[in-house]
């Protein structure tokens, strides 16, 4: 996931926290900082007052405000020299690593480093997910690896689907809005606040993707079309949404990917008929849905982008006595 330069610079730091101290420096910069705030500190200066630390206000911000950590190391008369002859060797082996990376796998780190940093998964964590109508009996689409691969937004529309397997009611139900055909068994994604609605799911809360390939789509659509005129969905829902596409999404090629890999994480499988699941050993009837979480089989990072794992078995090699004249060892 990150390019051997990446890597090195990420050893330069170290985690700090936001002090009063903090707020004057910076020009001003930080008035509106909480007492603290996690943030990063140049491991060389730190503990001295003009310690150089770092802090964003979002991911975002992170990812492209970034540069200013390299360029502190370089400037640093405390860094040792080895250290920074090594970073502009490696930064030189930088764009060739990228190029063999799958696009956004830098971002996924961003967001990685952004939720250790403070403590925290999506906004809308476990706390919230208690109260959640689907948290009991039902299956949501959204499993616990979405924080490490998927933006806050995207994570939060998937914990307003759940799984389900298509009953002889809900046949019927198809038949009488002229849909698709569907068989009993079917897998599809509905809206969790109107299946547990006295009216059900109908209508655009309702879809039956016809492969796990086109997952991604059916969620796309459920988030343009049906959230917005959603009768069921509570208010503060609702309102943590429209915050919440204000910020970047996913890169769509990771999501496509992870879409598929996450599926499969549920026990979702192609079928001539649609999805259906390889856990649904019990029988299927009205009052069974035999999709069962598995969390043992849910997608992990080697599953899931451990692009370069293999190529970084003894991350010692680029200590402070690294000699760039052996080359790198990728």
């Amino acid at each position: 996931m990150l390019t051997d330069y990446f890597f090195y610079l990420m050893q330069q730091l170290q985690v700090c926290h936001f002090s009063e101290t903090d707020r004057k420096t910076r020009g001003g910069k930080r008035d509106n900082i909480a007492t603290g705030y996690g943030g990063m500190q140049c491991i060389h200066c730190a503990g001295r007052p003009d310690a150089r630390k770092f802090f964003w206000s979002d991911v975002d911000r992170l990812a492209n405000s970034f540069a200013e950590i390299p360029s502190h190391i370089i400037r640093c008369k405390r860094a040792p020299p080895d250290v920074k002859t090594n970073l502009g060797f490696l930064k030189s082996k930088h764009p060739e690593q990228m190029a063999r990376l799958p696009r956004g796998s830098q971002k996924v780190f961003f967001r990685r480093m952004w939720r250790r940093l403070h403590g925290h998964g999506t906004e809308f964590g476990e706390k919230e997910l208690s109260n959640h109508p689907a948290s009991k009996d039902r299956v949501l689409l959204a499993i616990s690896e979405d924080a490490d691969w998927l933006s806050d937004v995207d994570c939060f529309v998937r914990k307003q689907l759940e799984v389900f397997c298509a009953t002889k009611a809900d046949i019927e139900k198809v038949k009488t809005e002229r849909k698709y055909p569907v068989s009993v068994g079917q897998v599809g994604l509905r809206c969790i606040y109107c299946a547990h609605s006295a009216g059900g799911a109908h209508g655009s809360a309702v879809n039956y993707p016809s492969g796990i390939g086109s997952i991604y789509e059916c969620v796309r659509e459920f988030q343009k079309v049906h959230i917005e005129s959603c009768p069921n969905i509570p208010d503060p829902v609702r309102t943590r949404l429209k915050s919440l596409t204000k910020t970047s999404t996913s890169l769509t090629s990771v999501l496509r990917r992870y879409y598929i890999l996450a599926a499969k994480a549920l026990g979702m499988v192609e079928s001539s008929d649609g999805i259906r699941s390889d856990l649904g050993l019990r029988r299927i009837d009205e009052n069974v849905n035999p999709i069962e979480v598995d969390r043992k089989r849910s997608a992990n990072d080697a599953d899931l982008y451990d692009y370069n794992a293999a190529n970084r078995q003894q991350y010692g090699r680029y200590s402070h006595n690294y000699n760039p004249s052996s080359g790198p060892y990728f």
